[in-house]
């Protein structure tokens, strides 16, 4: 592997004050969205329309959601598509301006910074921001953002499933540190106790997707790490046998119950998700073109079933019910081109740190979708824009790396090749 200069985050200020906003609060990461997107107007301006597979699909998403408003004659929708098309300029954004040094030394960061969420958890339970006025702990999370009598953390996001999924994320960035063949010793205790307090926090949450997603994510990663080591007897191991890996393990944990948090009230929560799923997909055969918008699914849920609901408790249903058929085609299209490229990324990685970088995105990719199968995190901006731009950065990366690669397996094939004795 070649020998990369240091680049740290530091030198990408705007990526850097991202990342810190993702760990303090769930509002301001939104804010700071916006503003990035601004930076990129102003910056790129006509640069903007050179469109990739992502950046079209994200405008492809603002289009499906401004014909979903118009159907449902909702101002809501406007939400949808002002977040669209930030997404938008932040993915050109971060093609023109991130680079594979300061995304994975920023993760490194927020994996360290992140701890400070877990503290606020403890001194949370303990009573100590007791004195924070209601609006000031609602801005910084503090405060469950619906009335409840439960004594879940929401760390510094305001809801506890979502305080999972990001834990889950800064888990797992200190998970590769520890199994990563280039750490010493030291590192990687460092890391394995950063590791320990986010497993505290988690636990905190009493979130069961969150384990769920820990487990999608450290087998993804334990997967691409120790298979080269591991040589011919990993070889043998068909990647379906991952597959199976995670449904035993699903059934084990519907088997025994006791191993889950909140187990007392399992078999309740899981006859309200079949419930709430049930009556999403009923909303989805009547809207099932341009979907109901986000923000708009609530008040259509109590409109036909006569009681709220935020989302609808699941990624892939919920991305259908918003967004239609279209929208779901245009999710699976970037989520499946971009697992099929971040492998491609991983194998072309010839730096550790880029190594790094395409296997924990994938991980985080994986863990998304095993939250996602009974949760729906990425709908908010704190977490929602930590997978948006993983896909998007496998594109980038895969863009910039395939000309290179595939040339060069073209030439290596050629030269492979038998020739023809005249």
């Amino acid at each position: 592997m070649k020998i990369e200069r240091f680049e740290g985050v530091g030198q990408n200020p705007l990526f850097l004050a991202l990342l810190l906003c993702t760990v303090l609060s769930p509002v301001m990461p939104g804010i700071w969205l916006g503003f990035i997107a601004l930076y990129a107007c102003r910056k790129f301006r006509w640069e903007l329309f050179e469109t990739d597979l992502v950046s079209s699909t994200l405008l492809g998403f603002a289009f499906v959601a401004l014909i979903a408003t118009l159907v449902q004659q909702t101002w809501l929708g406007f939400v949808s598509i002002l977040f669209f098309l930030i997404y938008f300029a932040v993915y050109v954004w971060m093609k023109k301006s991130v680079r594979v040094a300061q995304f994975q030394s920023g993760l490194s960061t927020m994996g360290m910074v992140g701890v400070g969420i877990v503290v606020v958890m403890v001194i949370d339970r303990l009573g100590g921001f007791e004195f924070l006025p209601s609006s000031l702990a609602y801005f910084f999370g503090l405060e469950s953002w619906k009335p409840t009598d439960s004594i879940r953390s929401t760390g510094t996001s305001g809801n506890a499933n979502l305080a999972a999924g990001l834990l889950v994320c800064l888990a797992l960035v200190c998970f590769y540190k520890v199994i990563s063949a280039v750490s010493f010793l030291k590192q990687r205790l460092f890391w394995l106790g950063l590791f320990a307090l986010y497993m505290v926090g988690i636990g905190l949450t009493q979130s069961r997707m969150a384990w769920i997603a820990l487990s999608f994510g450290i087998v993804v990663q334990l997967w691409f790490v120790l298979a080269p080591r591991i040589g011919r007897q990993l070889r043998q191991l068909h990647f379906s046998n991952v597959v199976v890996f995670f449904v035993v393990a699903i059934l084990l944990m519907l088997m025994n119950k006791d191993w889950l948090p909140r187990e007392a009230s399992f078999n309740t929560d899981l006859f309200l998700r079949l419930e709430i799923w049930e009556r999403s997909l009923d909303i989805f055969h009547h809207n099932w073109l341009f979907g109901v918008l986000p923000l708009h699914f609530g008040e259509v849920f109590m409109q036909q079933f006569g009681q709220y609901e935020f989302h609808a408790h699941n990624m892939f249903i919920g991305i259908a019910v918003d967004y239609g058929i279209i929208g779901f085609f245009l999710f699976s299209l970037l989520l499946g081109s971009a697992l099929v490229r971040g492998i491609q990324w991983i194998r072309w990685a010839d730096t550790p740190r880029e190594q790094e970088l395409a296997i924990v995105l994938m991980s985080l990719i994986f863990a998304f979708i095993g939250q996602g199968l009974a949760d729906y995190t990425i709908l908010v901006p704190q977490t929602g824009w930590l997978f948006l731009m993983s896909l998007g950065f496998i594109h980038i990366r895969w863009t910039q790396l395939a000309p290179v690669k595939q040339l060069k397996a073209a030439k290596r094939k050629v030269s492979h090749s038998p020739r023809t004795v005249h």
